[in-house]
């Protein structure tokens, strides 16, 4: 089909990497941001995630380059990609699959 196919697994990974403000984001950049979210969770978490999300101080996620804002930008676009009628708390864990793997569960377009 002349050029049509499937993405390859380097393309989907490149998915992930994106560049915000000159910086790249990498699979492993995404994790940690993943990683700092949940860690400022509340315990108990039953709130909806935008309403848990609306209170986080973004600035305490930041970490190496990465600002607050900056943050708060590559999370909107990770939760994006994955269901978010659920808690903020299972809400993670379901962004940390999506990063460590994009396209699983995802059908892909037969050529």
């Amino acid at each position: 089909m002349n050029g049509s196919s499937s993405l390859s697994s380097a393309a989907q990974a490149e998915r992930l990497t994106t560049v915000a403000d000159g910086d790249e984001w990498t699979k492993e950049d995404c994790l940690t941001l993943l990683e700092r979210i949940r860690g400022l969770l509340p315990d108990g978490d039953a709130m909806k995630y935008k309403t848990t999300e609306s209170h986080f101080d973004w600035e305490k996620v930041g970490f190496g380059a990465f600002t607050g804002d900056m943050c708060k930008r590559k999370w909107q676009k990770v939760s994006n990609e994955v269901r978010k009628y659920r808690t903020m708390t299972e809400l993670i864990m379901d962004a940390i699959e999506y990063v460590k793997n994009p396209y699983k569960g995802k059908k892909l377009k037969a050529s």
